[in-house]
């Protein structure tokens, strides 16, 4: 996949109700298709396309009655993600196409040191999903998810010793949480957040 210019990433997945209508949508609204809708054996539907800033991304709708526990926001719930973060080369456009797509919206912004600009928190009727910024040569246009874990100190340990690569903190951030942005082995980047310490 690599050769045919695929990269490393992780990839978010967006539950829609009906992917096909959600793919005709995005690509109206100035997104690409790079895999066509098809159905994945009993467990559901999916597509996977590309915004109009080429940030790729998943479509499905899942088979299941359940709803997914893959993100949560409770602090103990480690190993799981506990947020999603945008960066994009145009956040307006982009934060536009996510909400004609798939209303998330926008109620609550955070000006950042510097000329960096907005972090724009994304909200999907009353749960916060993360949020949203412009990328830059530090931070290149994705997204990023940040999964919790109970000790931020250990968690970096871990990193550093298994291949991988930290590359911000860790440092406290709202809410009484530390984070520590890092890469894994294959250079992909991803964050980790853990309850800050007394």
């Amino acid at each position: 996949m690599q050769e045919g210019g695929a990269r490393p990433l992780w990839a978010i997945y967006f539950t829609v109700d009906d992917v096909d209508a959600a793919v005709a949508r995005a690509v109206e609204l100035g997104g690409s298709v790079l895999m066509e809708a098809h159905d994945l054996g009993d467990i559901g539907r999916l597509a996977f396309i590309a915004d109009p800033q080429g940030v790729p991304f998943y479509l499905m709708r899942g088979n299941s009655p359940e709803r997914s526990q893959v993100y949560d926001t409770s602090s103990a719930a480690y190993g799981q993600c506990g947020w999603n973060e945008l960066t994009t080369p145009d956040l307006d456009a982009a934060l536009s196409f996510y909400g004609e797509l798939l209303g998330i919206s926008v109620t609550e912004r955070m000006t950042m040191p510097g000329d960096a600009g907005d972090y724009c928190f994304l909200d999907l009727g009353d749960l916060r999903i993360g949020a949203a910024m412009a990328a830059s040569h530090e931070w290149p246009a994705g997204w990023k998810f940040y999964f919790r874990v109970p000790d931020i100190e250990a968690a970096k340990a871990a990193v550093d010793a298994n291949g991988g690569k930290s590359l911000m903190g860790p440092h406290d951030v709202p809410g009484d949480e530390t984070i520590l942005v890092a890469s894994d082995p294959d250079g992909v980047t991803f964050g980790l957040v853990a309850p800050k310490k007394g």
